[in-house]
């Protein structure tokens, strides 16, 4: 009898231990997940932060070559009214505008360097 309450007594406290070292273990793997689904939720957030600069960055980024592309439209249609006025310039300081004219034009002013 003495033999088998020892024994039993041995069986429950190895029972005991084996309870604790799981218990022991599930919550130290529960914490492990627990870390690794903050940080995986972490990472999400700042990828989706990285998503979003990204697209405002692309729209930027177009807006930016609209106006590239109004701008070089601009500056041609400018190129083109200066072309015509430099030609229309050439006709009326001609010699042969000169003597077709009824009137003489003076010589044009030489431009003043900007200041």
């Amino acid at each position: 009898l003495r033999c088998s309450i020892h024994y039993k007594d041995d069986r429950l406290r190895a029972l005991r231990k084996e309870r604790d070292r799981l218990q022991m273990d599930f919550e130290s793997e529960h914490t492990r997940r627990t870390k690794a689904e903050e940080e995986l939720a972490s990472m999400w957030q700042r990828q989706q932060a990285f998503r979003k600069a990204r697209t405002q960055l692309e729209h930027k980024n177009q807006a930016n070559l609209q106006t590239i592309g109004q701008l070089q439209e601009a500056l041609k249609a400018k190129n083109r009214e200066v072309e015509q006025l430099q030609s229309a310039l050439e006709k009326l300081t001609s010699p042969d505008s000169r003597l077709s004219s009824s009137r003489a034009l003076p010589p044009p002013k030489p431009l003043a360097p900007p200041s």
